[in-house]
Formats: C-alpha cells, sequence, structure tokens
C-alpha cells in the first residue's frame, strides 16, 4: 500500500515526512479507533455481500473469509473500507481536517485501488488470450515434485501481479504528485526501491486476480476483507 498524505498542503504519495510549514499532529486514539472500526464495517458488509451473491451458507463465520475476489470483488471491498474510515474517521476528528481526508481518500481510491487493480487484471486477460502452453515439468514421482510443477506453472501468474504492482505505483506516484501539484509544487516524490515492498493489501489483491483459480486465490480470499481494512484506516485516520 502506498504511504498516505502527510499534510494538509502537500498531498505525497509516499513520504511520510512533514512539510516544513505543516507538522501534522498526532491523530488522536478515538480516531483511530472510530477509523478501524468503521473500515471494519463496511470491509466486511461487503465481504458479506459478495459472499452471498456467490452462494456461501453464512451460517459459519469461516465461509465470510472464503469467497471469490476477482477485480471488481477487490474494488467493491477497497472502496467500503475507504467510506467506513471517511465517515467514522471524519465523524470522530475535528472538522477542519475533513479536507485531508477526503484527499486521502480519492488517493487510497485511485492509486491504491484501481490503478494497481485494473492494471494487473488488463495483464491477466491478455495472457488468458496468450497463454504459455508449454511448460518444462518435472516427473510428478512425489508430492514434492508435483508442488515445484503447480509452482511452475503460477509463474507468469506472479509475473503478471509484479508487474502491474510496479507500473501500479508508478501510476500512484504520478497521481499523487499532480494532486500535490495543485496547491504545493516543493514535494515531487521521485519513485525508490523500498516503494515496490511496502504495499502487503496490493500484492494480496494483485495475486487474487492474477491467481484465479490457483491455490494463492484460496488463500489470498481468507486475508482480504481484513487487510484491505488499511485502506479505510489511512483515511479516517489522516491529518
Amino acid at each position: 500500500m502506498i504511504n498516505p498524505v502527510t499534510s494538509p498542503k502537500c498531498f505525497s504519495a509516499f513520504n511520510s515526512s512533514t512539510h516544513k510549514n505543516n507538522a501534522p499532529s498526532e491523530t488522536p486514539t478515538k480516531v483511530k479507533a472510530a477509523s478501524l472500526i468503521g473500515a471494519g464495517i463496511c470491509a466486511l458488509g461487503a465481504a458479506e455481500l459478495i459472499a452471498r451473491r456467490q452462494g456461501k451458507a453464512l451460517n459459519k463465520a469461516i465461509n465470510l473469509f472464503n469467497a471469490k475476489y476477482n477485480e471488481p470483488e477487490l474494488i467493491g471491498v477497497a472502496m467500503a473500507s475507504i467510506v467506513g474510515g471517511l465517515a467514522a474517521g471524519g465523524a470522530a476528528d475535528d472538522k477542519k481536517y475533513m479536507p485531508i481526508k477526503i484527499k486521502e481518500a480519492t488517493h487510497q481510491a485511485l492509486a491504491n485501488v484501481l490503478a494497481p487493480l485494473l492494471l494487473v487484471g488488463g495483464l491477466n486477460k491478455i495472457y488468458d488470450k496468450y497463454p504459455i502452453k508449454n511448460f518444462p515439468q518435472f516427473a510428478p514421482t512425489s508430492n514434492i515434485r508435483k508442488f515445484a510443477n503447480e509452482g511452475i506453472k503460477m509463474l507468469p501468474r506472479l509475473g503478471i501481479a509484479a508487474i502491474g504492482l510496479t507500473g501500479g505505483v508508478l501510476m500512484g506516484t504520478s497521481i499523487s504528485n499532480k494532486i500535490n501539484s495543485l496547491e504545493c509544487t516543493e514535494h515531487e516524490r521521485k519513485v525508490k526501491a523500498l516503494d515496490f515492498i511496502y504495499h502487503p493489501d496490493d500484492f494480496a489483491a494483485a495475486f487474487a486476480v492474477a491467481d484465479k483459480k490457483g491455490v494463492l486465490q484460496k488463500f489470498v480470499s481468507k486475508i482480504i476483507p481484513p487487510i484491505f481494512m488499511l485502506h479505510g484506516y489511512e483515511t479516517g485516520t489522516r491529518r
């Protein structure tokens, strides 16, 4: 996940330092708690709706985390989290911070959700049309070799996820810098190598999209609702 906005006047995709004239105040605990609760309720609520539409019986709580996530479902959960965090965090915080939270919500939606997910989804559709059909395989004489063969088949999908995330980071930086330039010209952010490793939610989403029918999809589906709460939490706590 791209690091959030850091000051009322300077809007940056990654920078966590304070602006020299606008050092942000510490977010109160009540605002953090409200943002987390709001993001959680909305993200889990969206996950419940998705599970119901897919025919999952919700008499068992675990089924809430067994839904299948493609681009529309991922975007739905993320957007719900952002709305919940914005509403709850905005209600619990001073009204003067609401414009910054709205900017953060816009940033989260564009740079952290739509850009990487749509790029990964688009690349995935291209690969579906032009797949690699012949993979080098081990003789399936043991479970380890069978597992290795499945891993080899997944490599193109993992590559798609990595390329999509890289492009998403670059596009997210560009979007954030454009927004930032409307109010401040001192804070243009250059992409660094470390920017590509602080994205647990984006990695999970990208792998869910790229590996629609594989092992990663089954694992990622269990962590999407809670990990996507990060979007709403960052939105609601921004000052």
